[in-house]
């Protein structure tokens, strides 16, 4: 067991071994992710969009405001999420039942929260809070930041019995991918969930999961070094 250990820390890309919190915030370019939700498949609308009242199932991953046990809030204009969500992990209804919004932009769709003005204020879209549900717990995620104008953003990081793993501020918002994976590379996220100040609000696009494996492997790509790093190796002497 110790030489199979040693193998792997003196494989295992420098910017993993310097993860020193739960998550780690990761240059896209590091994580290769097989799976991606990109909102092409949902009816979307230009101007406010096309409001969804419920929770947005999407094959292995819902979307919706917050969580069981979570309460929600105002921060001005903002959504506000609080409270510690409840076992077993499942996303909320809302009151009046404005969740969220899919907008046309250009030739894409993207994800709005939908903020305390309400749909279809102006006011309201990009301003209120995104939940995140993974039916499998994941190591690596990264998403798309649409419309960001300097504010900032939190992202909480839930594991599937509710509890709190990480929560990331992230500043100067802008359009730009934002990428995590956890201490380790161990599948421990279970769900996320987005709150923000921007000025004009924000989206999500290209929700990016499921880290590739290959082999027995973890894929890790770009900048992370190496392609691949070996999950078991064989020990010159028993």
């Amino acid at each position: 067991m110790r030489f199979w250990l040693v193998c792997f820390l003196l494989i295992l890309p420098a910017a993993a071994q310097a993860c020193l919190r739960p998550v780690c915030a990761v240059s896209p370019d590091e994580l290769s992710l097989a799976q991606v939700q990109d909102f092409e498949k949902l009816a979307g609308g230009y101007g406010p969009g096309r409001l969804y009242r419920r929770v947005i199932e999407a094959g292995d991953v819902s979307f919706g405001e917050h969580f069981a046990g979570q309460t929600r809030g105002a921060g001005g204009a903002y959504d506000r999420i609080g409270g510690a969500a409840t076992a077993p992990l499942r996303l909320a209804p809302v009151p009046k039942g404005e969740l969220l919004s899919v907008t046309r932009i250009d030739q894409s769709r993207v994800l709005n929260g939908q903020g305390p003005a309400g749909f279809p204020k102006r006011e309201a879209e990009g301003e209120g809070a995104i939940a995140v549900l993974f039916v499998d717990d994941q190591a690596a995620l990264s998403l798309d930041i649409v419309g960001g104008e300097g504010g900032t953003g939190w992202l909480l990081f839930l594991s599937r019995d509710g509890a709190v793993l990480d929560r990331h501020e992230l500043t100067d918002l802008r359009e730009e991918t934002r990428a995590f994976h956890t201490a380790g590379m161990v599948p421990l996220i279970a769900a996320l969930v987005l709150t923000n100040d921007d000025p004009e609000g924000i989206a999500i696009d290209n929700l990016r999961y499921g880290l590739v494996t290959q082999l027995g492997a973890i894929g890790l790509g770009g900048a992370g070094g190496a392609a691949y790093v070996l999950a078991h190796a064989v020990p010159t002497s028993q």
